[in-house]
């Protein structure tokens, strides 16, 4: 299985749903582009109206604060389809970049092939569409669709209209995601096929005596410049969409987790418990969105870095002044490359990220259920003096 396989999928999920309005001559099509001002006008149209509903008619029974609740909820719509449109215009970038990441993987697998990785690669490549698959199904399937239905099914009205604008930019910023969560993939996959072979020169150099071939190694650091180079291609054309996506999922994540809270500590939970497990489905899929981003480009950043490390353990022979300066020349070209995955370059993108998102938003919710509970007994002592 090749590389070009493995994006089928998501390929055929972008044409759907209008993110892919490219020609494979990389011009823009007239239909799709059609396609895709259509239905996102038609999810802006609708997405207006049902945030004017929520503004002047939707009423909250039992809520200690009723004007956050609709904060929240026109937040949250607007939101989403914010990101299709910002998804949608990037799209076309989008679309080329991959088009050149992939040209540019098929070289490297193609001397990654000759130094003994086809094998690998093609594991690698079965595993890596497998899991594409189950992401799709996640993704896709259970948190956008099936999500979408029973959220849905807990309105008690304008179901149609809420199922539309949030489906529709739900699935498309979720293939946005997953094309981005794929790219990092195969890089990485790539880095860790350069640090097999690397690793298996170290470990001739060790236990056999075998001269370093100090060819291949040159060739293995600059495939690694390659890749790095698109890395930072690829997370750079990613970055403004990510940067405004991790900013707008914080504050819905904040938003929906106090809408939980709130029903659980203020209200009759069982009155409400539809539309609770609706939000709680909501959390879960933000924070799977998280994990795998952050995942994703630590996993990458973290094996670009593996390669430095591989390639001190090889022995040299000190005496031999042609291997000795052509490691020690590999080393210091790869202590330069160094993948850095931020959002415009105003916080990376790693592990780090998600207990940075956990720590604020268990701090503002602190304080905004401290609010309600002042708020709540307020209320009580102004019943009582009335009484």
């Amino acid at each position: 299985m090749n590389t070009f396989k493995i994006f089928r999928p998501i390929k055929i999920l972008a044409e759907i749903f209008g993110l892919s309005p490219m020609t494979q001559k990389l011009t823009l099509s007239p239909l799709k582009v059609l396609q895709t001002v259509i239905l996102g006008t038609t999810c802006i149209y609708l997405t207006s109206l049902y945030i004017w509903f929520i503004l002047t008619q939707m009423t909250f029974s039992g809520v200690t604060s009723p004007t956050i609740m609709k904060f929240v909820l026109s937040f949250r719509t607007g939101s989403f389809t914010f990101l299709m449109v910002v998804a949608v215009l990037s799209s076309g970038t989008t679309f080329k970049l991959v088009a050149k990441t992939l040209e540019n993987m098929t070289k490297i697998d193609k001397d990654l092939t000759e130094l003994g990785q086809k094998k690998y690669l093609e594991k690698r490549n079965r595993h890596i569409f497998r899991t594409s698959v189950l992401l799709i199904f996640v993704m896709h399937l259970m948190f956008d669709t099936l999500g979408g239905l029973y959220s849905t099914w807990s309105k008690k009205s304008k179901q149609v209209e809420y199922f539309l604008i949030h489906w529709y930019p739900r699935m498309l910023i979720s293939t946005k995601l997953l094309a981005h969560f794929l790219i990092l993939t195969v890089l990485k996959a790539r880095f860790e096929a350069i640090n097999n072979i690397i690793d298996s020169i170290r470990q001739n150099s060790q236990t056999r005596n075998q001269a370093v071939p100090t060819g291949t190694i040159k060739t293995l650091v600059q495939m690694h410049s390659n890749l790095v180079t698109t890395s930072e291609e690829v997370c750079d054309s990613f970055s403004i969409f990510g940067l405004v996506w991790i900013s707008l999922i914080f504050v819905v994540l904040i938003g929906d987790a106090y809408a939980v809270l709130n029903s659980v500590l203020f209200q009759n939970v069982y009155k409400p418990l539809p539309i609770v497990l609706s939000i709680v489905k909501n959390c879960l899929s933000y924070c799977f969105n998280l994990y795998h981003l952050a995942s994703k480009s630590n996993q990458l950043s973290r094996e670009a870095k593996v390669t430095k490390t591989v390639l001190l353990g090889v022995k040299i022979d000190i005496c031999n002044e042609e291997e000795r300066n052509s490691v020690v020349a590999s080393v210091l070209q790869l202590m330069e490359n160094k993948i850095e995955i931020t959002a415009c370059r105003l916080f990376n993108i790693d592990n780090a990220l998600l207990f940075a998102i956990c720590g604020s938003a268990f701090s503002y919710l602190f304080i905004m259920l401290q609010f309600d509970l002042n708020n709540k007994k307020n209320q009580s002592l102004g019943n009582g003096t009335t009484a």
